[in-house]
């Protein structure tokens, strides 16, 4: 079971065609831990189509995958429910891709998706590969 865990932000950008997106985090003050953190999206379609920047409340990471606490032990485990529950790994892929279409995901691409969210190194993303 990993001691530590990190986020990567989303980016703020419209790269492969995704809604910029950012995160509010809430932790505590007394250890520091992360306790939640809600993620927020630029809607393209109806920012375009107003030609207002439009923000949308997309989830709290605890409730979307119905998690206690976000320690290591926590979101290690979630990574294994991804892998044994397709429809939850879609749930969070859609999320990956901030609501926005996106291809389908085969095995050898699911299985890319959770090395790489296992993996703290570029050698340890090889070796959950093989």
């Amino acid at each position: 079971v990993p001691k530590i865990s990190g986020f990567i932000a989303p980016s703020i950008t419209t790269f492969w065609n995704i809604n910029p997106s950012y995160r509010v985090f809430e932790y505590s003050k007394d250890t520091f831990e992360i306790l939640d953190y809600h993620q927020y999206h630029l809607d393209l379609e109806q920012s375009y189509a107003t030609s207002k920047l439009v923000w949308v409340y997309a989830y709290s990471f605890k409730d979307r995958y119905s998690l206690n606490a976000l320690r290591p032990g926590d979101l290690y485990a979630l990574i294994k429910r991804f892998q044994e529950d397709d429809t939850l790994f879609q749930k969070w892929l859609a999320s990956y891709y901030t609501g926005r279409p996106h291809s389908s995901c085969d095995f050898l691409c699911k299985r890319k998706m959770l090395c790489s969210l296992r993996a703290s190194t570029y050698q340890d993303y090889l070796e959950c590969l093989l």
